[in-house]
């Protein structure tokens, strides 16, 4: 990457991707097939399906994963157990491992976000209604991977505690499923769709 040298204060790092050459990249990206379509967020950022699908990953991912550490709080546990109890899912002894294990949590829960990102993002604004109604499309979103988490993927990992409700838990899942996560996922997918 070239670095430009700017004033005092001015970030040289972010500088150096003003002399990169766009013109090229869309080139090659052509001749691999890669589609070269832009959006814009949040004002005027550039962003192909990828940085799109990146934003939408970390955004939703982050408000969940906050959204569990508060529930975990209300119930006297730590952030570290909510990362601890997501590793587990995959590693067994993710429990004992402390710092790694909890890194591991979180490496998992932003990759399990990255697909439901990435189904979005990719395959729903294909069902033209989707795009006019962003906000019945992410509950609906919000609800089919409550579904999917909570009858068929906890449930195969977990036979003998899943699935299990109580009034607050099922309203605690809801809400991040619907609010944190199926409406954030497609009002970013309809920005970057309305400024193609």
């Amino acid at each position: 990457m070239a670095v430009a040298n700017g004033p005092p204060g001015e970030n040289k790092y972010l500088a150096g991707f003003a002399t990169t050459n766009l013109p090229a990249l869309h080139q090659a990206g052509d001749r691999l097939g890669i589609e070269n379509q832009e959006c814009t967020m949040n004002g005027g950022i550039s962003a192909k399906p990828i940085k799109l699908i990146a934003w939408a990953t970390a955004i939703a991912g982050t408000l969940d994963i906050l959204s569990a550490f508060f529930y975990a709080l209300l119930e006297g546990h730590g952030p570290f157990v909510v990362l601890l109890g997501i590793a587990s899912a995959v590693w067994p002894g993710a429990r004992h491992a402390g710092a790694v294990g909890a890194i591991a949590g979180l490496l998992l829960h932003f990759s399990i976000m990255l697909i439901m990102a990435s189904i979005y993002a990719l395959a729903v604004p294909r069902i033209g209604w989707t795009r006019g109604r962003p906000l019945i499309a992410g509950v609906l979103y919000g609800l089919s991977l409550w579904a999917v988490m909570n009858l068929v993927v906890l449930p195969l990992r977990w036979p003998a505690l899943f699935p299990h409700f109580t009034a607050l838990g099922l309203a605690e899942q809801l809400f991040s499923h619907i609010i944190l996560v199926g409406i954030p996922i497609a009002w970013l997918t309809r920005q970057s769709l309305d400024s193609r």
